[in-house]
């Protein structure tokens, strides 16, 4: 009978009710995270290497890989490339690029996954001052070998000007005209600056005249006629996709 009366009263008691509540309500919220941290793993991953690429130029895991530069930690592999800080309305670029042997030109190398279908590289680019289109002033867009375009600025004009290569398609907008974003400053329209937004994409890149061993390269030169502080090119936001995975199976 002293066995039923403890058992008796051991079921009817409510002490340690909460204690068995909050274990209840912790395996649950547990049960939560777990099924949760897949998600949130994948999703902190992706900002994770977004912010990388721009603020370092690394290459980050897209399709292939992605090479993303905001030219905030200099130059890195660009040939012929320094990077200047233009103030608040540009920041960091790589540039300015101007002709005559005074920073013509940058080129850098890319090296593309085998077999790829296509690649495409973006960028914006600031036509800057006074360029003149009577002295034949532009700025020319190279992959490989082969001049793919050029970028004319006129006054409060500017304009991209294909050659219409085989296999390479190229979209340009541009984005603002006839402003002071920098350099010299005055009221004329041939003083003011532009920005261009240029987007290229070749198919089959790893057939492109002028690759070898699936490397691509991309060059800008600039043939303007007076110094940087007067006239030049900016280019900034640089990205191509596509890139060689060496840990890829």
């Amino acid at each position: 009978m002293r066995l039923i009366r403890t058992f008796t009263s051991f079921l009817s008691s409510c002490q340690g009710a909460v204690t068995v509540d909050y274990v209840v309500l912790t395996a649950a919220a547990s049960g939560v995270a777990i099924a949760a941290s897949g998600v949130l793993k994948e999703g902190y991953r992706a900002l994770s290497v977004t912010v990388t690429g721009e603020l370092s130029g690394s290459t980050t895991e897209t399709v292939g890989l992605s090479y993303n530069d905001g030219f905030d930690n200099g130059s890195g592999d660009w040939i012929g490339g320094h990077v200047t800080d233009m103030g608040d309305q540009i920041g960091l670029v790589l540039g300015p690029l101007g002709g005559s042997g005074d920073n013509a030109s940058v080129k850098r190398d890319f090296e593309l996954t085998d077999g790829i279908e296509s690649t495409t590289i973006a960028f914006d680019l600031y036509a800057m001052d006074s360029h003149d289109v009577s002295d034949g002033d532009h700025g020319a867009i190279f992959l490989g070998d082969t001049e793919i375009g050029r970028v004319i600025k006129n006054g409060d004009t500017t304009t991209f000007v294909s050659n219409n290569v085989a296999n390479v398609e190229v979209e340009s907008t541009l984005v603002q005209t006839d402003v002071q974003l920098g350099g010299f400053v005055g009221n004329q329209s041939w003083w003011r600056d532009s920005q261009m937004a240029l987007s290229i994409t070749v198919t089959d890149p790893t057939s492109f005249p002028g690759s070898s061993s699936n490397v691509l390269s991309f060059e800008f030169q600039a043939n303007l006629n007076q110094d940087t502080g007067d006239e030049s090119f900016l280019i900034d936001n640089f990205s191509i996709d596509g890139l060689n995975d060496p840990d890829a199976q």
